[in-house]
């Protein structure tokens, strides 16, 4: 089962509305790296819906298209921050998971990063996170609007 409202044309929009930032954070220096690789997984399914890299993987120092994939991996199974998971809760990590800050859980939308230093990770993933929150209440709210009767639309399964 997958999000209702939330899909991949959504996360590639999402993405895409915050690379003038992430551009910006690289033209001045902000962040020492020029590449970064995110993740956006279903919030109900936990599947990846989109991925979107920046600059050139066969130059990159690690992996971290796997890195941000792991770091959404923690967030969407603890349903918390990866930092968080980490520093607070070290108790619920298994052997082999990762224990990087920059996936971030927000009101069940798991955005993840790897490629900046980890509190720029998570900027940019509450960032993406906040647009997709907003596409999915804007297509709830039109749903809504539209049927009037939105439950009807979604039986209960037996």
């Amino acid at each position: 089962m997958n999000s209702s409202f939330l899909d991949s044309g959504v996360a590639r929009d999402a993405i895409e509305s915050v690379l003038p930032m992430i551009e910006s954070l690289i033209l001045r220096k902000v962040v020492h790296r020029s590449h970064l690789h995110i993740v956006v997984l279903d919030p109900v399914s936990g599947r990846v819906l989109y991925e979107h890299s920046l600059g050139d993987p066969t130059t990159w120092e690690y992996r971290y298209d796997q890195l941000a994939r792991a770091k959404a991996s923690l967030a969407f199974k603890h349903r918390m921050n990866s930092r968080e998971v980490v520093l607070r809760y070290p108790h619920l990590l298994s052997i082999g998971e990762v224990l990087h800050a920059g996936g971030i859980w927000l009101d069940g939308i798991v955005v993840a990063a790897s490629g900046f230093k980890s509190e720029w990770d998570e900027a940019v993933c509450y960032a993406i996170a906040g647009i997709l929150l907003a596409w999915a209440q804007q297509r709830y709210r039109i749903l809504k609007d539209h049927d009037g009767d939105y439950a009807s639309n979604f039986p209960l399964e037996s």
